[in-house]
């Protein structure tokens, strides 16, 4: 995996989950970059630690968002992974 090898990899959130993605947009967290490795695309944020807080929320079905905001950041992140 890049992140591995990557040496400001404490300085980012890494994940596959494109809803969890989405959500975290909606919440306002910044996509940093998008890499693919094989058919798998990962995609890299800021704020490690919000996003740890969100990974957490999100899991346990707490997480609260702006559903059509929600909604047009999928569509465009589903644009990146089958694009």
């Amino acid at each position: 995996m890049k992140m591995d090898n990557d040496p400001d990899k404490e300085k980012y959130f890494y994940s596959n989950d494109l809803n969890f993605v989405t959500a975290c947009l909606v919440k306002g967290i910044v996509l940093r970059d998008y890499y693919r490795e094989g058919s798998v695309t990962f995609f890299v944020l800021e704020s490690p630690d919000k996003c740890a807080e969100l990974e957490k929320q999100w899991l346990n079905n707490q997480l609260e968002g702006l559903l059509q905001e929600y909604s047009q950041i999928n569509k465009r992140l589903k644009g990146i992974v089958h694009g």
